[in-house]
Order: C-alpha cells, then sequence, then structure tokens
C-alpha cells in the first residue's frame, strides 16, 4: 500500500466539516436535542462519522507509512500514539470514544440517549484535538 499525503488531508477536511456539523448540535441545550428525534439521529449519526473517519485514517497512516495492522478500532488510537502521532491521554479519549461507535453502529443494545448527547462536547473537542495532531503530523513528513 502506498502512502499518499492528499489523501490524509481529504479525510481530514471530511472529519473537520461533521465537526461543524456537530457544532450546531454543541450549541444546543440537552432537552432540544432529546425531544427532537431528527436533532438526537443526527448527533448519533455524526458522532458515528467523525470517530469512523478518524479510525480509517488512523489504519491508512499506520499501514502505509508503518505497515502496522491493527486488531481493534480502539488500538488505532493507541497505536497512533506509540508511532508520535497523538498524545497518551488523548488517544486514551479517543479510544475510549471507539467503543460508544461500536454502539451505535452496532446496536448492540438499547442505547441510554443521554449518553450520546452528553458526548457531543468531548467528541468536538476531542477530534478537533486529533485533527491539530493529525494535520502537524502530516506536515511534518
Amino acid at each position: 500500500m502506498t502512502f499518499d499525503q492528499n489523501s490524509v488531508r481529504s479525510r481530514i477536511r471530511l472529519i473537520a466539516g461533521y465537526l461543524l456539523e456537530m457544532d450546531l448540535l454543541r450549541s444546543m441545550e440537552l432537552e432540544e436535542i432529546l425531544d427532537d428525534v431528527f436533532k438526537y439521529r443526527a448527533a448519533e449519526r455524526l458522532q458515528e462519522l467523525i470517530i469512523q473517519a478518524s479510525i480509517d485514517t488512523n489504519r491508512y497512516i499506520l499501514t502505509g507509512l508503518y505497515d502496522k495492522r491493527t486488531k481493534t478500532n480502539a488500538d488505532v488510537f493507541i497505536d497512533a500514539e506509540k508511532v508520535g502521532i497523538l498524545p497518551l491521554d488523548l488517544a486514551e479519549r479517543l479510544a475510549k470514544a471507539s467503543g460508544l461507535r461500536n454502539f451505535l453502529a452496532h446496536q448492540y443494545e438499547k442505547i441510554n440517549p443521554l449518553i450520546v448527547v452528553e458526548s457531543i462536547e468531548s467528541i468536538c473537542v476531542d477530534f478537533q484535538l486529533y485533527l491539530v495532531c493529525i494535520e502537524n503530523y502530516v506536515n511534518s513528513l
């Protein structure tokens, strides 16, 4: 597999766009989102998209530059820390967020809507930091 910086930059723009949409929900009150099924579903879906696109980006970098195959979605963030892409504290938070993505994508059990809405803030903050780290890393290559 060859590594293409433009592919990573394209993924960065995609995630940034999702985060802009999530910011609209971030400015709303909890009850406003919980009381509107469309806003709530947007919160679910945007979180799933942001997390999955980040997982895919990390896999692309880890495979393309390091020939490193990860076993789990959480591992892509931990392995990104090991090669110097992410700081440890952020990698751990993003790895935990990958668990939320699994619940949203696979509906293992009924999801507590409060958890989804309360996650909006941390998803926005942590994945914005993630983008800065990824962009800095790609620029350093």
